[in-house]
């Protein structure tokens, strides 16, 4: 089974490396349209992002299963929380499916590279220190997908991939850490393990700054729960020559193999 994860920066021109690499799964974000032949070929569940101001994107989150798929809702055990991810439906997408007869449950997100909520607003809520992280005082996506999966059976086979907006290195930017190596560790605790990592045994930049021409940063994620994390067999980007050359989109795709379960 091939699972992708990309961010198509809204660039039609990167439909023909999907059809190329032919996933089973593709959780993608920043899609403005979706071709005939690719909603022929796959069940598809896509919404609008949203922006800063709550108002659509000209883009979409999507999820392409070569299968059946039926949509998930998100939420978590706090009230304040599920307002939130309703109002970003669009950022995460959530169905389980069926794949090659294997029951998967897939979450595709575009976490925002803004904040959810200020230090300010989650001051009045009681809770809020149970979902924000210590080393940053505001509410990011993030922390919302994480709240979403505390509330799962982590032992069925999750996968949890998107453009996150969240890296390691962002931590190096001030004085002192942010909360994005925070944020990992969390899904680490709850049991996801995080593929391109644990493959490549190190960080793997995955988003080019056109402006600089840095590739430092991995601000793409593909998680998976136990029962596919022992299947990999291995998960690498795509081609920078191609996907950057061509312009293709500003981030690399995460492609990832697991073997068929051995009974």
């Amino acid at each position: 089974m091939r699972v992708m994860c990309w961010n198509m920066n809204s660039q039609d021109a990167g439909w023909e490396l999907v059809r190329e690499l032919s996933p089973d799964v593709a959780l993608l974000s920043e899609v403005r349209s979706v071709p005939d032949d690719v909603m022929t070929t796959y069940s598809v569940a896509h919404r609008p992002a949203l922006k800063k101001s709550r108002q659509p994107q000209r883009f979409s989150t999507a999820l392409l299963v070569r299968g059946e798929l039926t949509e998930i809702r998100l939420d978590s055990e706090w009230d304040w929380v599920n307002e939130e991810i309703e109002a970003l439906s669009g950022n995460f997408v959530g169905c389980s499916a069926l794949v090659a007869g294997r029951s998967l449950n897939l979450i595709s997100a575009y976490s925002p590279a803004w904040s959810i909520m200020s230090q300010t607003q989650l001051s009045v809520i009681d809770t809020a220190r149970q979902v924000k992280l210590e080393n940053n005082p505001e509410l990011w996506g993030t922390e919302l997908l994480w709240a979403a999966l505390r509330n799962v059976d982590l032992t069925e086979p999750w996968i949890v991939g998107g453009d996150l907006n969240t890296c390691e290195t962002f931590d190096l930017w001030g004085s002192k850490p942010r909360g994005n190596r925070e944020f990992l560790d969390r899904m680490k605790d709850l049991g996801f393990t995080e593929v391109l990592r644990e493959s490549q045994g190190r960080l793997t930049p995955t988003y080019l700054n056109f402006k600089t021409r840095e590739v430092r940063n991995q601000m793409d994620h593909l998680f998976v729960t136990e029962p596919l994390a022992e299947l990999l067999v291995e998960c690498d980007v795509g081609d920078s020559d191609r996907v950057f050359g061509q312009r293709l989109s500003d981030h690399l795709p995460i492609i990832a193999d697991f073997r068929e379960k051995v009974i």
